[in-house]
C-alpha cells in the first residue's frame, strides 16, 4: 500500500511539473541567399515585429552554414525554429535542389542536405529568391512603397471592372486590381518575376508565378522587326 501511495505521489509530481513548464517560444526563419550577401531574419510564431536582420558577405556553403547556425543560436538553436524559407539567387529544381550560380564553382545544395543542417526538426521550403521577392511586393501596403508615377494606380482603379474579393491578398496589396505584375530586382544579378492570374475572375494571388533572371534575356535586336522597334 505504501509503494502504491509513493507511486501516485510521483505521478502527481510529474503532472504538476508538466503543467507548470513554460511554453517554449518558436520562430520562423527567412533566409535570402544572394549572389553577394546572405540575409536572415527571425520572427516569433506568435506574432510581433521581426527580430534584428543579420547580413553576411559570403560565397560558399561552409560559411553559409556557420552564419545561419550563429543566427539561430541567438534564440536557442535550430530546435527553436519551426519553419524556414530559403530563397536562392539561382535555379531551384522541384523545390529540392538549388544552384548558387554567382558563387565560385556554382555549388549546389539539396533540401535533404539543408535539413541535416537544421537537425531535421525544421520544416523548410526552397523557392527561387524572386518568388519570395514578388510575393512580398504584390502584398505590400501602399505605405510600404514609393510610387514612381503618382496617380497612375488611381486611374487604373477607376477604370477596372474586375471584381476582386476584399479578403484576397491582392485586394489589400499594391497590386490589388492588376491581373499581371512584373517585379524587377536589380542586385548582383537582375532578378525578375511575373505574377499572373490565369482566370481574371478569381482573386487567388498566385495562379502562376514565373521567376527568372532578366539578365539572361536577349535585349539587342535580332531581326528586321526588332531593329525597327
Amino acid at each position: 500500500m505504501r509503494l502504491r501511495r509513493n507511486g501516485l505521489q510521483r505521478h502527481h509530481r510529474v503532472l504538476i511539473s508538466a503543467r507548470m513548464a513554460p511554453t517554449r517560444t518558436t520562430y520562423y526563419l527567412g533566409v535570402d541567399i544572394g549572389g553577394t550577401n546572405c540575409r536572415a531574419q527571425l520572427v516569433n510564431t506568435s506574432g510581433g515585429p521581426p527580430l534584428e536582420q543579420h547580413t553576411s558577405r559570403l560565397d560558399n556553403l561552409l560559411d553559409c552554414r556557420a552564419f545561419l547556425d550563429a543566427v539561430v543560436a541567438t534564440v536557442g538553436g535550430w530546435s527553436a525554429v519551426k519553419r524556414c524559407v530559403v530563397g536562392f539567387a539561382g535555379p531551384v529544381v522541384a523545390r529540392a535542389q538549388a544552384s548558387l550560380t554567382n558563387w565560385p564553382g556554382t555549388p549546389q545544395i539539396t533540401l535533404a542536405e539543408f535539413s541535416r543542417w537544421t537537425g531535421g526538426d525544421t520544416r523548410t521550403l526552397f523557392p527561387n529568391d524572386m518568388e519570395v521577392t514578388a510575393l512580398g511586393v504584390v502584398t505590400a501596403s501602399p505605405k510600404e512603397c514609393i510610387e514612381l508615377h503618382p496617380g497612375a494606380q488611381a486611374a487604373h482603379d477607376a477604370s477596372a471592372t474586375r471584381d476582386v474579393s476584399a479578403n484576397s491578398q491582392v485586394a489589400i496589396g499594391v497590386a490589388r486590381t492588376l491581373e499581371t505584375i512584373l517585379v524587377l530586382a536589380p542586385g548582383t544579378g537582375f532578378g525578375s518575376a511575373a505574377v499572373r492570374r490565369v482566370n481574371p475572375k478569381t482573386s487567388v494571388l498566385l495562379d502562376e508565378m514565373l521567376p527568372s533572371e532578366l539578365g539572361h534575356a536577349g535585349a539587342s535586336p535580332t531581326d528586321a522587326r526588332t531593329c525597327r522597334s
